[in-house]
C-alpha cells in the first residue's frame, strides 16, 4: 500500500483543472470536458434545448443534429459551437460551470448560471 501512496502524490491528471460534473463556457458555445465525452464518441453531432427559466442548456447527443461536435486537440474534449445562444444567455466570458449527465433525458445538462441560478 505504501508504493502505491507514492505513486499517486506524483500522479497528476490529464485534465488539470477540470472538475467532474462541470463544462467550460464561452461566448462562442462550450467546452465539454473528459468526463463527459464518452456520451459523444459515437456520434459528430448534437441537438440542443434550452430552458430559459432556469438558465439551463440540454446537448443531446445525435446522428443528424443541428450542431457538429468539434474534437478538441488529442481527442479527449468535445467543443459545440453556439454563440448566438451564448449572447443570448449573457455569456460573455470563458468560465466552468457546473453540468450533468442526465440519463433518462440522455443529454448533457449545463448550468449556465451556476446551481440553481447563483452565479458560476
Amino acid at each position: 500500500m505504501g508504493k502505491l501512496a507514492k505513486k499517486l502524490e506524483k500522479w497528476e491528471p490529464l485534465y488539470k483543472g477540470a472538475v467532474q460534473n462541470e463544462v467550460s463556457i464561452s461566448k462562442t458555445g462550450v467546452g465539454i470536458f473528459a468526463w463527459a465525452t464518452g456520451h459523444f464518441k459515437e456520434y459528430k453531432e448534437a441537438d440542443l434545448y434550452v430552458d430559459g427559466k432556469r438558465s439551463l442548456l440540454g446537448i443531446k447527443p445525435a446522428a443528424k443534429g443541428q450542431r457538429k461536435l468539434s474534437s478538441k486537440v488529442g481527442g479527449g474534449e468535445f467543443f459545440v459551437s453556439c454563440t448566438s445562444l451564448m449572447r443570448q444567455a449573457g455569456v460573455n466570458e470563458r468560465k466552468k460551470v457546473p453540468a450533468e449527465w442526465d440519463e433518462e433525458e440522455k443529454m448533457l445538462v449545463v448550468h449556465l448560471k451556476g446551481r440553481r441560478g447563483k452565479p458560476a
